[in-house]
């Protein structure tokens, strides 16, 4: 498969704050990578500056070999038909003065582009019932299909989905899981997801980032079945699991997460970090290779035969 996003080097700051350092990654044409860590890692900013709604601090960021940064009016028109994101909050991301007609109707007005090819995705999403309705008046799940729907209105290449099934029911959580698996014209999707559950259902390859830094990388079932990083074996532990015979011994973390303000020395993640040593204090672990296809930064990483 051709590779459809790049990311090399992405680093974001807000003033003395650095919330993404140093991430790179790819996600290849019709494949989902999903984005994974705890709540402050830097999972939404990074989605974001990945498709331009951030600037970088340093790193550059190509969609189908274009570099997004310093794109005129024009060039970034033409990366919002190849690129779009639905937002975590769903329903704040509607314009409360549209109908969802308007709201899906807009952005084909913008780009010029014919109003009957939405006939077949708002039946598709089942929304031929909602078309005179204001944001207001949707459910949190309706909210998502709508905006979900206004986002592939454009046929994009690649879809964001930041927290796709937050605050829903199960019953709607598995509704939208289903429409994100079964997409019109299977764009590439980076999943950005603190719900292990959910990304290990949809996609094919994860990154895991802790303290705004990619510390693993893996197709999913190989990441999920043997963590290489510490980190991403605390993480997979601690998620539910209702078999107990697939439950794992959960490792002991120390603390909680350091401040962004001021990160460790070293590893970030060596003051929670079990397995700890001197090496982990004094350098920082650059991304390296644990198996096909896969890279942890880590001095010491787990290896399939051992215990997370």
């Amino acid at each position: 498969m051709s590779t459809l996003l790049e990311a090399e080097g992405v680093t974001i700051g807000f003033g003395r704050l650095i919330a993404v350092a140093d991430a790179s990654l790819t996600v290849a044409a019709g494949e989902t990578l999903g984005l994974v860590g705890e709540s402050g890692s830097g999972k939404s900013t990074l989605a974001r500056a990945l498709i331009g709604l951030l600037p970088l601090r340093a790193g550059r960021v190509l969609i189908e070999g274009e570099a997004i940064a310093g794109l005129d009016r024009a060039g970034r028109k033409r990366l919002r038909r190849r690129a779009q994101i639905v937002l975590q909050d769903a329903a704040a991301s509607l314009s409360p003065r549209f109908t969802v007609a308007a709201l899906l109707a807009e952005p084909l007005r913008i780009h010029g582009l014919p109003a009957d090819r939405l006939a077949p995705l708002v039946e598709r999403l089942g929304l031929s019932d909602l078309g005179s309705r204001y944001p207001h008046e949707l459910s949190g799940g309706q909210a998502k299909r709508v905006a979900l729907a206004r986002a592939l209105a454009l046929a994009p290449r690649l879809l964001v989905a930041d927290e796709p099934t937050a605050g829903l029911d199960v019953s709607v959580q598995g509704e939208v899981l289903n429409l994100l698996a079964d997409l019109p014209d299977r764009p590439a999707l980076l999943l950005v997801s603190h719900d292990l559950s959910v990304v290990r259902r949809v996609a094919d390859r994860v990154a895991v980032l802790y303290l705004g830094r990619i510390v693993e990388t893996g197709p999913a079932d190989a990441l999920f079945g043997a963590p290489a990083h510490p980190y991403s074996a605390a993480l997979i532990a601690a998620a539910p699991v209702i078999d107990p015979e697939r439950r794992r011994p959960r490792p002991e973390l120390a603390g909680e997460p350091p401040s962004p303000f001021a990160p460790p020395p070293g590893c970030a993640f060596h003051p929670r970090c079990p397995r700890a040593a001197d090496p982990c204090r004094r350098s920082r672990p650059e991304p390296a290779p644990v198996g096909p296809a896969r890279l942890a930064a880590c001095h010491f990483p787990l290896t399939v035969s051992e215990p997370p």
